[in-house]
């Protein structure tokens, strides 16, 4: 008993002591980045090194290098640079793929599509672009993949990031390829106006080029009677597809994004105004052909479709039907339409 009393101090102070703190998943991919010196860590830290991305530079301070592009255990990108005894002597992982997208969804680094080596800002040092794949970590981890870029611009310290050309890049799909990232960061053509222009005349003013046969006026019930617009924008010599709802006074009203991971646009094939919710409201399907690559890198031409759902407002666009029933070479409108009325519980003449 005397024994006890002496050890109850020890276990009072014991409990007062702050649990120690759990090291997240967060924490430990960085330090095992922090961790790599050399070459051979890269291994030891359980990074993958992208072997067919790996290539000699001459950096303008630091002599020559060889450039490791790596993915880490939980799917962040990071770039090495080694000397040629082996010794890391620059890295990065400040890349927008390894951000948290509205802080809350993680997005997965899946591989890298694309590196590149150009002068974007015309100080004569060559700078790299970066393209990844990447997906969103959502609870069944499941989602579509789409590309993220990314540029470093050379200096004597090593390379740096402009937050906000990448996030231009990014927030306004030039990130299809390395061409449209030089074409913009290099030669200053946007794809911004596609997204904030306020009137069809100042999309025409910036390059917008309107089909002109696949234009037609439409009445949706929560818009009125508005004129829908096809058209595209040519840059780096691909062709970036939208849709525009417009009114009366040439005023845009909505835009629609159909082109997500496709590199280029190729034609319409079909609009359609059904309503495929079966709430009243008049939705809008397009069919069309897009430029993709397939699974060897051929260029191949693909149909697909999208559907837009009307609301209040604004569209929402769909993902669960085409989850459900992807497109194929052989479907046709009314096939589209009728199985996305059968998903929703309706038949197509009710």
């Amino acid at each position: 008993m005397k024994k006890a009393r002496h050890l109850l101090p020890i276990l009072l102070f014991a409990l007062l002591l702050p649990l120690p703190t759990p090291v997240s998943a967060a924490e430990s991919g960085r330090q095992s980045f922090i961790n790599v010196k050399t070459e051979g860590d890269i291994y030891k830290n359980s990074f993958k090194i992208l072997t067919p991305h790996v290539h000699e530079i001459e950096h303008a301070k630091m002599g020559p290098l060889k450039i490791i592009p790596a993915i880490s255990s939980d799917h962040r990108i990071a770039l090495f640079f080694a000397d040629e005894d082996g010794r890391i002597v620059f890295k990065t992982d400040d890349f927008q793929s390894n951000t948290w997208l509205d802080g809350r969804v993680q997005q997965l680094n899946l591989d890298m599509s694309t590196i590149a080596f150009r002068d974007l800002n015309g100080n004569g040092l060559e700078d790299i672009v970066i393209i990844t794949t990447c997906r969103k970590k959502t609870e069944t981890d499941i989602g579509m993949t789409y590309n993220v870029a990314d540029v470093l611009f050379q200096d004597a310290a090593g390379y740096y990031r402009d937050h906000r050309i990448c996030d231009k890049l990014n927030r306004f799909d030039m990130n299809k390829s390395y061409a449209t990232v030089i074409a913009f960061v290099r030669d200053g053509i946007s794809m911004e106006f596609l997204f904030t222009a306020k009137t069809l005349s100042e999309l025409k003013e910036n390059g917008f080029q309107q089909n002109y046969s696949r234009s037609t006026p439409e009445i949706f019930e929560r818009f009125g009677v508005v004129d829908v617009i096809p058209g595209y924008f040519e840059i780096a010599g691909k062709n970036y597809f939208m849709l525009y709802l417009v009114d009366q006074d040439g005023r845009i009203l909505w835009n629609f994004q159909p082109m997500h991971d496709y590199v280029n646009y190729y034609a319409i094939k079909h609009i359609s105004f059904a309503d495929i919710d079966g709430d009243g409201n008049k939705d809008l399907t397009l069919l069309a052909w897009y430029v993709t690559h397939d699974e060897r890198g051929a260029v191949v031409i693909k149909q697909d479709y999208n559907i837009y759902y009307q609301r209040a407002g604004y569209f929402w666009e769909d993902t669960e039907v085409k989850r459900h029933y992807p497109c194929t070479d052989e479907d046709d409108m009314d096939a589209i339409v009728a199985r996305a009325r059968r998903y929703w519980g309706f038949q197509v003449g009710e």
